[in-house]
């Protein structure tokens, strides 16, 4: 929630293609754009397991790939657009 948290970090050139990534691990979050370290932080209630994903933007937008991988390392959903 942007009215008691600083996610000024999340500040991007939309018109730049990105690569973004999100780490989970051990209840352990890490988001990273273009290699960079945004932000993480720990939650202590597991919500389950992804059953799909939901991306928004105001304005335009695409996205062109996808994959998921498992605690064991193995790709369990890829998609390249």
């Amino acid at each position: 929630e942007g009215k008691s948290n600083d996610l000024s970090v999340f500040g991007i050139d939309p018109s730049q293609k990105l690569d973004l990534k999100l780490e989970v691990a051990d209840r352990h979050v890490k988001i990273y754009c273009n290699g960079k370290l945004l932000r993480e932080g720990a939650y202590a209630k597991d919500a389950g397991r992804i059953v799909g994903f939901r991306y928004s933007f105001l304005g335009a937008g695409k996205v062109d790939y996808i994959k998921v991988i498992n605690g064991s390392k193995q790709v369990v959903y890829e998609n390249n657009y």
